[in-house]
């Protein structure tokens, strides 16, 4: 069984690079396009017949399978498809993306698997986005000099925008779930463990993650991760002794300073740009036209509370049906608010089990923050403070359902569901397990890990 689970892990990841661009792009080969959309039902069918289980965990499966569903309740009110196709097929890669890893994770992957595997991933979502991204000018005199600087390379990626760039709210969102992780599984993993090698790539992977997230100028990214990164370093500081405890409290006072900086920096920024106004200058990136977006959304979630009003279609729905006076003139692709985003492109069901994945996630890094390793602990709660930072971003800003920078959350779910299930260290995990009764013939040696009921048995890979 373990063989052959490692076996569909390396399928389920096949099958996920297969079809990610055609998925991205769908009208660039609509041919391609239409041939690919069998091979993941194809896929976990035949992984279903074969294991009888399409995740190694149950706890997932139920919402799942809520979450597929209520995305297709979502997809009955599309009426412009030319905006729903992307999002519908973000939806499902983002799905595959889950499955994959958190099948993967529990198959395959150490604690230092996973952090190099994040470390590689900050570094590619930061190359793509120098080079990618329309930068903002006019937040801070001293950035906009340096961004000028910077190619646009990738054009004609993102619709609806000036040429084509990524908007660099949807990568600060996006290193603001991966950052809190990568640190705390780097401190503690390549503190005494790890090749120079390693520790090198983990040093320039925060570097250049910090960095773009810092050029992005998103206030809300900035202000949730260096928050996220301060309770990290606390948490850390009361856990360790001797000098890597002062290393962490010196680190955890300059953090908890830089986040007074940055909130007073954001507080400025919003006050000498008039962004606190109402009129009709307003826009999208300004206050009064943010509260115009919420109020509509809470509108349209009145009207469309079980299907929502479909993936990809709050723009047209918005100005068709709700007519709002400041962003009239501008397309607006989402509701800007986490939260909103989910619950009125694809109803409350979805909603709702988006959620139960959610709370599954933070249950497994509370298990997996009890381990008595310090890395596979320190693992635990970085995901649960990356989560906890991109939920915060979330409530001012947004990546929409189905959107390309939407699969690093599926990513860090598959992460963080897996964690108490299968085999990330040496270190024995707490789990809810009935102890093994007195006269067994053969008793388990001390120190094993005994994985969750619903979890199936692998052997133990070194941290």
């Amino acid at each position: 069984m373990v063989s052959h689970s490692r076996t569909w892990s390396l399928i389920d990841a096949v099958a996920l690079l297969a079809v990610a661009l055609v998925f991205w792009f769908p009208f660039r080969l609509p041919i391609l396009t239409l041939a690919c959309l069998p091979v993941l039902p194809i896929v976990w069918a035949v992984r279903m017949r074969c294991l009888g289980q399409l995740t190694r965990q149950a706890s997932i499966r139920w919402p799942v399978l809520a979450f597929l569903l209520g995305t297709s309740l979502a997809c009955l009110p599309v009426f412009a498809f030319d905006l729903a196709l992307p999002k519908i097929l973000g939806i499902a890669l983002g799905v595959a993306a889950l499955v994959a890893t958190h099948n993967a994770v529990g198959a395959w992957l150490s604690v230092r698997g996973i952090v190099n595997g994040l470390a590689a991933l900050t570094v590619l979502v930061a190359l793509v986005g120098s080079v990618g991204v329309e930068w903002p000018t006019g937040k801070n005199p001293f950035f906009d000099p340096l961004l000028t600087h910077l190619p646009l390379l990738v054009r004609g990626v993102v619709s609806h925008t000036s040429q084509g760039g990524i908007n660099p709210n949807e990568l600060a969102g996006v290193l603001a779930l991966l950052l809190p992780a990568l640190i705390a599984g780097g401190l503690v993993q390549f503190d005494a463990r790890a090749r120079a090698f390693e520790a090198v790539a983990w040093v320039i992977a925060c570097a250049l993650g910090l960095a773009l997230l810092i050029a992005t100028q998103s206030r809300g990214a900035m202000l949730a991760t260096a928050l996220a990164v301060c309770v990290l370093l606390t948490v850390l500081q009361w856990r360790a002794a001797g000098p890597r405890r002062k290393m962490y409290r010196f680190g955890a006072g300059f953090g908890w300073i830089g986040l007074l900086a940055v909130a007073l920096w954001s507080v400025r920024s919003l006050a000498t740009a008039s962004q606190l106004g109402s009129g009709p200058a307003g826009g999208i990136d300004t206050l009064a036209g943010r509260l115009e977006i919420w109020s509509q959304a809470l509108a349209m979630l009145r009207d469309f509370p079980i299907t929502g009003i479909g993936p990809g279609q709050f723009d047209p729905v918005l100005h068709v049906l709700y007519s709002p006076r400041l962003v009239a003139d501008q397309f607006v692709p989402h509701a800007h608010d986490l939260y909103l985003a989910f619950a009125v492109e694809l109803g409350l069901p979805a909603a709702l089990a988006v959620t139960w994945l959610v709370v599954v996630f933070f249950r497994r890094c509370r298990t997996t923050f009890a381990s008595e390793d310090p890395a596979t602990s320190a693992l635990g709660l970085g995901l649960a403070l990356s989560m906890a930072a991109f939920m915060l971003f979330g409530v001012t800003d947004a990546i929409g359902p189905g959107a390309r920078g939407g699969l690093a959350l599926w990513l860090v779910l598959g992460i963080g569901t897996s964690l108490s299930a299968g085999p990330v260290s040496t270190a024995a995990v707490r789990t809810e397990q009935p102890p093994p009764r007195a006269n067994t013939a053969l008793r388990q040696p001390a120190g094993r890990v005994h994985p969750s009921p619903d979890a199936v048995q692998a052997p133990h890979t070194a941290a």
